[in-house]
């Protein structure tokens, strides 16, 4: 049976993705193949590339990877992505998708044509840097011609790669909206209006996921919480051992 795992963007929240997907491991579930976006990209590439889950996870708390700290400001107001840059650069150590161990498809949004554009072959690196390029906060990446940003700004959930590719598809969704809140300050209301926007398709792609993975406590982290992976991570681990039994039995049905 061919699987394929989904992993959604989410920046600092989808440090999680580490955590379930060891849970997974830990079933003896491993993916044939993985489409993310963003932060999903950035951790499914480190998959596929053969570090295993401790390994990310070291490198995920120990860095600036997900963080808007010790990163060039410029006059236009957008931050370079140098420092992600030279930390992918430092610990992935691969710089084509040939070189991964699974296949990869990493989903971008070309900012002039206002649609999806997927990567999986040639330069990794640079497809990383695009898929995690959110607008208004960092420069697009331009490449090859093109003007590349964020993905999760179309597509926060890039199934559409994996559709006749799996005989099933595991979904991780790491931006669960938290129904039950009283007050919002500021920076509470930026990060909800981020996650309700690039959201509001996912439960629909749902439908197509043999199992789908969404740990509802990370509602509780903002989008650049790195200080929390270690807690971010074990949530996810810890979710999705509560559903081992959920996922052995649709696995096992398909």
């Amino acid at each position: 049976m061919k699987i394929g795992f989904v992993l959604s963007g989410g920046a600092a929240r989808g440090i999680a993705h580490i955590g379930v997907i060891k849970a997974l491991n830990e079933m003896g579930i491993k993916p044939d193949i993985i489409s993310g976006t963003s932060a999903g990209a950035i951790i499914g590439a480190f998959y596929a590339g053969g570090y295993d889950s401790d390994a990310v996870l070291k490198i995920a708390s120990s860095t600036n990877m997900f963080s808007l700290s010790d990163i060039q400001f410029l006059k236009s107001g957008l931050f370079k992505q140098s420092t992600l840059r030279s930390q992918l650069e430092k610990n992935l150590r691969l710089h084509t998708f040939e070189e991964l161990q699974l296949p990869l498809i990493v989903t971008a949004t070309d900012f002039i044509k206002a649609e999806s554009y997927y990567f999986s072959e040639g330069d990794l690196i640079p497809a990383l840097l695009a898929s995690s390029a959110i607008p208004g906060v960092y420069l697009p990446v331009h490449y090859k011609g093109l003007t590349l940003v964020d993905g999760g700004l179309l597509n926060n959930f890039p199934i559409e790669p994996l559709i006749g590719k799996c005989d099933s598809i595991i979904g991780i969704h790491v931006n669960p909206i938290d129904k039950n809140i009283d007050n919002l300050h500021i920076r509470g209301a930026v990060d909800r209006s981020v996650h309700i926007a690039i959201g509001n398709a996912v439960h629909y792609k749902e439908k197509q996921c043999r199992v789908f993975i969404e740990p509802p406590e990370l509602s509780k982290f903002g989008l650049f919480d790195t200080n929390k992976a270690q807690e971010i991570a074990k949530i996810g681990y810890l979710y999705t051992m509560q559903l081992k039994g959920n996922i052995e039995k649709a696995l096992s049905s398909s």
